[in-house]
């Protein structure tokens, strides 16, 4: 079966597994792994996920947000905002703290139009260079 990126155009081999922020297809599945980026801090806006869903079909997925950790100390984190537009607009924040606050992570359950844009944005005070993820896993329908 094809690897299916962006928006319903099939995909070389360079990244089977879906890191970066697009989002691909495999039949009636989707999938997106933001990987951990490296974010900016001091309030910085770091783009997670950024993907226009196909043309022909729309998306019941979940997306999942993780603040960020320190990869030197796994235990550390810091609280973070997560927000989440469509086709320009923004649709939702998510605050997330760390783990000894005992709010590390999120998911939402959103329903992704055909044609839309769907942008997936971090920003923490003071986690420069520290990385938070994201993913979305789902179903396409015709």
């Amino acid at each position: 079966m094809a690897l299916i990126a962006g928006a319903g155009n099939p995909t070389g081999g360079s990244n089977p597994a879906g890191t970066g922020s697009t989002v691909s297809y495999i039949g009636e599945h989707v999938y997106a792994y933001s990987s951990q980026i490296s974010t900016l801090g001091s309030q910085a806006y770091t783009e997670l996920l950024g993907f226009t869903t196909a043309a022909n079909s729309y998306i019941v997925g979940n997306i999942s947000m993780f603040g960020p950790v320190d990869s030197a100390d796994p235990t550390s984190g810091a609280a973070s905002n997560f927000r989440v537009s469509f086709n320009g607009e923004i649709i939702f924040y998510v605050n997330l703290e760390t783990v000894s606050e005992d709010h590390p992570g999120q998911a939402v359950v959103p329903l992704l139009i055909p044609s839309s844009t769907t942008v997936l944005i971090e920003t923490n005070a003071s986690a420069s260079g520290w990385n938070p993820s994201c993913f979305i896993t789902g179903r396409v329908y015709a």
